[in-house]
């Protein structure tokens, strides 16, 4: 299963990914909302994480967007 992970903290967004790794997931890491909307048509992940305060484009709006 592919994970989308939108996290502005790189440490954050690395631990995230290593945690879903080690389960067994495919995790996707972006830095901001502009990118997780790219890397959304992209790769078409199973499932989404967002952080509500990211630069460029806010957790909330990609949100909204996603569900469009």
């Amino acid at each position: 299963m592919k994970v989308l992970i939108a996290e502005d903290d790189p440490l954050i967004r690395e631990g995230l990914e290593e945690i879903l790794r080690n389960e067994g997931y495919e995790p996707v890491g972006v830095g901001d909302g502009q990118e997780a909307l790219t890397r959304f048509d992209a790769d078409g992940p199973d499932f989404v994480l967002l952080d509500v305060m990211m630069p460029k484009i806010n957790g909330y709006d990609v949100c909204r967007l996603l569900r469009q």
